[in-house]
């Protein structure tokens, strides 16, 4: 449990460390390591100006693409391994046999009702049951 002299501010100081090690072994620039992250270059000088604490899913992408390990407290903080985005299954469209059920129609199956009626148009309402 943190002590009653933990704040906020300490732990943002522990988090600025990791990061300002990870971008200067790993980028020349703290906009390649922004780009990396996925985030603007704002959000992360917020971080590592400790203006702001990162949501626990940034840490967590964090710690998977630059392998970190936070420490605070006691307490550990780091990914083994973050799923990644499922994408989705491609469908094929399918057609469907509209034209050969609309030769089978007859007139059974068929009901026209007059609409809304103006000086210029008609309105009908057609339903079709394709089931007997």
């Amino acid at each position: 449990m943190p002590s009653a002299n933990t704040t906020e501010g300490d732990l943002r100081e522990e988090i600025r460390k990791k990061l300002e090690d990870a971008i200067r072994q790993r980028f020349v620039t703290q906009r390649d390591a922004a780009d990396d992250l996925g985030i603007d270059l704002a959000r992360l000088n917020s971080y590592l100006k400790k203006k702001a604490t990162p949501s626990a899913f940034f840490l967590l992408k964090a710690c998977k693409a630059w392998n970190l390990k936070i420490e605070f407290e006691g307490t550990e903080f780091y990914a083994r391994r973050l799923p990644e985005k499922r994408k989705a299954a491609k469908s094929t469209p399918e057609q469907l046999p509209l034209f050969s059920v609309l030769k089978e129609l007859e007139n059974r199956n068929l009901d026209v009702t007059i609409g809304k009626k103006s000086l210029d148009r008609l309105e009908l309402n057609v339903q079709i049951r394709f089931a007997s």
